[in-house]
């Protein structure tokens, strides 16, 4: 996995994470699927795939996994359950895996690319 540029994105870049055939557009709030088709997520599922993809390989603690979606609100642990069911509903199960007693990890090899607004893509591939 290639880990996502450090520092200020300029305003005028767009980064994605690409996974398997799907490609994350966080700016845009947006997934496609293998054919390109955007694929609707609720956005608590959302925002769990962002986090988990930008911290691909790594094991993402319950807990905070829980204080990014919800930072400023007391949540009961169905609510990250239904988030991340509904990200292996849409994705397939192969990609989040559960880390008993802990949280999850995402699995599934991330890439990103950062593409400029004149349309000059990616200096991270």
């Amino acid at each position: 996995m290639k880990a996502a540029p450090s520092g200020d994105v300029s305003s005028r870049a767009a980064l994605s994470y690409e996974f398997a055939d799907f490609r994350l557009h966080p700016d845009r709030r947006l997934l496609t699927g293998p054919d390109g088709t955007p694929i609707k997520l609720s956005g608590k599922a959302f925002d769990a795939l962002v986090y988990l993809t930008m911290h691909a390989g790594e094991l993402v603690e319950r807990s905070t996994l829980t204080h990014e979606l919800w930072p400023k609100t007391v949540v009961e642990d169905n609510n990250l359950n239904q988030a991340i069911a509904t990200l292996r509903r849409v994705l397939g199960s192969k990609h989040i895996a559960t880390v008993a007693g802990r949280g999850y990890q995402f699995v599934t090899p991330v890439t990103f690319s950062v593409a400029a607004s004149d349309g000059i893509a990616d200096p991270g591939r």
